[in-house]
């Protein structure tokens, strides 16, 4: 009695962690829907690294799953609370099958997270040079713009990037040495909180090669663009493998609690 007892506060307090690690992974992942920023920075990471899985996909994922273990924890609960063997056998089943997704996902992510590594760097300035301007590109052009903005950095490696580039060739203004999204906005006025970037100055400052951080981006933006994509990655990663780690501990005794109410059930008759 006094194991059966356990095994339901356990069970009982794990599967409220799970509905609120549940509702909290299906909101993240309505959000990242929504939020602008995540779209053009990985959208620009992925555009690069030349994988076919958008944040749309990744998403998605995050809804279904993080859905997926609210409902589990409420589930396991009502099994808990009732001790229906039957009850407790559908919960242990659709946990031991999350498990083995949760596991697939993290297994992917990390392989997903050392390929973005490893072609970042190798294409990202490659595609600065030879294709940010295009009209073609348009979603990665608007993406590169933004992350020169929010990142506050200027090409690959700074300023020089956009020198003698596709851009540069063809689509520049004329005494324009980089985009303007590599120039800082400034306030224009005490009711606006920017205003119009000081596109002159700054331009003047790129060909007399003059570094003013009041006016110019002059960092570049892989490393930027590197450590976001590595500090989010880690964070989902190790956030994963939290959830992993409860699951499969809510699992075992989940198994515990279903023996323990047969073997019960087996002396009572």
């Amino acid at each position: 009695m006094c194991r059966i007892a356990c095994a339901q506060l356990v069970l009982f307090v794990l599967n409220l962690l799970f509905w609120i690690f549940g509702g909290s992974i299906a909101c993240f992942g309505l959000w990242l829907v929504v939020d602008p920023d995540f779209d053009d920075y990985t959208g620009a990471a992925l555009d690069i690294s030349g994988t076919f899985i958008t944040l749309h996909h990744i998403a998605i994922v995050f809804i279904i799953l993080g859905f997926s273990i609210f409902i589990l924890g409420f589930l396991g609960c009502c099994g808990t609370i009732t001790r229906h063997p039957g009850l407790m056998y559908f919960f242990n089943l659709v946990s031991g099958a999350l498990l083995i997704v949760e596991f697939v996902i993290i297994v992917m992510a990390i392989i997903y997270h050392n390929q973005v590594d490893s072609k970042l760097e190798k294409v990202f300035e490659k595609k600065i040079y030879e294709a940010y301007g295009k009209p073609q590109n348009e979603g990665f052009n608007k993406a590169v713009d933004h992350i020169q903005q929010k990142l506050k950095c200027c090409g690959f490696n700074g300023t020089d990037s956009y020198k003698n580039s596709f851009w540069w060739n063809n689509t520049k203004i004329a005494e324009h040495y980089v985009p303007e999204s590599c120039c800082i906005m400034i306030k224009s006025n005490e009711t606006t909180e920017y205003g119009q970037r000081d596109t002159e100055e700054c331009q003047r400052d790129v060909k007399n090669k003059i570094i003013d951080d009041e006016k110019l981006y002059s960092s570049g933006c892989y490393s930027k663009l590197r450590d976001w994509i590595y500090k989010n990655d880690m964070t989902f990663i190790g956030l994963g493998i939290i959830i992993l780690f409860l699951q499969l501990f809510g699992l075992l005794a989940g198994c515990c609690l279903r023996r323990a109410l047969s073997e019960e059930k087996i002396d009572e008759s």
